[in-house]
């Protein structure tokens, strides 16, 4: 508020309240959220892959088992099988940065 005096400024009336840690909190939560919601997305997508992943994996063990460890099929067989155990790894470490995301403290 300013009162004036003879068509001059006279005085100045006011608050000044500091919100900057107000407004780091809140940039903190949103952060949170996001890490959430992108947990979640990636925890939802790594379990269906997984579910995929457990019957083609499967389907190759056997299909390497009746090659009995001969020929250039089973070479094949063997490729696809350890590809698919590499994806498998992956689908687990997307599942545990959904857990990490989760529990993961924000600073």
């Amino acid at each position: 508020m300013l009162i004036r005096h003879e068509d001059r400024p006279f005085e100045i009336f006011g608050s000044c309240l500091d919100v900057t840690d107000r407004r780091r909190v809140e940039q903190q939560l949103i952060q949170a959220q996001k890490m959430e919601a992108v947990g979640q997305l990636t925890g939802g997508i790594a379990h269906d892959f997984n579910n995929m992943l457990t019957v083609v994996i499967g389907n190759l063990d056997s299909l390497a088992r009746a090659l009995k460890g001969t020929g250039r099929n089973f070479d094949r067989a063997q490729m696809a099988l350890t590809g698919a155990l590499s994806c498998a790894e992956l689908t687990r470490r997307m599942l545990a940065f959904r857990v990490v995301s989760r529990c993961s403290p924000v600073q």
